[in-house]
Formats: structure tokens, C-alpha cells, sequence
């Protein structure tokens, strides 16, 4: 929204739009740590997203949490209703859920909990 509304703003009262709105050496990627094993973010449905590099982790490795059985799955329809499954968010972080249920709520998580993955 902080991009498109004020392209489209300037498209509608007929002005140029310029190629590149912002210049690139304002752009800036994340500058958190991805090493951090606890939840640093609960969503409303209930997913836990983990300061971890989802992309450090095999796609094919599952792993348990708090003796709970995690798989990685692409898409929440995946896996059955109430399985819990991890995946690699928009950010780039691990991000835990669970399809159709809360991830927060079946394994008691919440903000700033450590997460041991084993």
C-alpha cells in the first residue's frame, strides 16, 4: 500500500510515472538475527513464527516440538485437519502451523517462548 496507492494516485491525474519510485540504496533487507530459537511473532490464527532460517532446514526433515510431531508441508491443505506443519514464511523465517487449528494453542506457545526443535 505505501507503493501502489500514491503510483496509482499519479497514474489517475494523468502524470509519468517514474521507473523506479524508490532508489536502490534505500532498499534494505531485514536486519534481525535469523538464529533465534523462540517465537517472535503469533499471528491471529494461532501460527508461530520463529526466529530460525526456514531455508537452513531440509525440506524433507520433520522434527518435534515439545514431543509433537512437525512435517514440512508447502500449503495448509497438505496436511490433514489439526496437523501441525512447518514451512518457510514470506520473510524467509520458520513459521509453524497447524491446518484448520491454532500451532499456538496445541503446543501452549507464546510470544518469546523458546522453541526446542529436536
Amino acid at each position: 500500500r505505501d507503493l501502489f496507492a500514491p503510483v496509482a494516485a499519479r497514474l489517475a491525474a494523468g502524470h509519468a510515472v517514474a521507473t523506479s519510485v524508490m532508489p536502490a540504496d534505500v532498499m534494505v533487507g531485514s536486519d534481525w538475527s535469523v538464529g533465534l530459537a523462540r517465537v517472535v511473532y503469533v499471528d491471529a490464527y494461532g501460527n508461530l513464527m520463529v526466529g530460525l532460517d526456514a531455508q537452513a532446514i531440509d525440506e524433507q526433515r520433520s522434527f518435534n516440538v515439545l514431543g509433537r510431531h512437525v512435517v514440512h508441508a508447502g500449503t495448509f491443505c497438505r496436511v490433514p485437519a489439526g496437523q501441525l506443519f512447518w514451512y518457510g514464511n514470506s520473510l524467509g523465517l520458520l513459521e509453524i502451523a497447524a491446518n484448520g487449528a491454532s500451532a499456538a494453542d496445541i503446543l501452549s506457545l507464546a510470544l518469546g517462548d523458546r522453541i526446542l526443535i529436536d
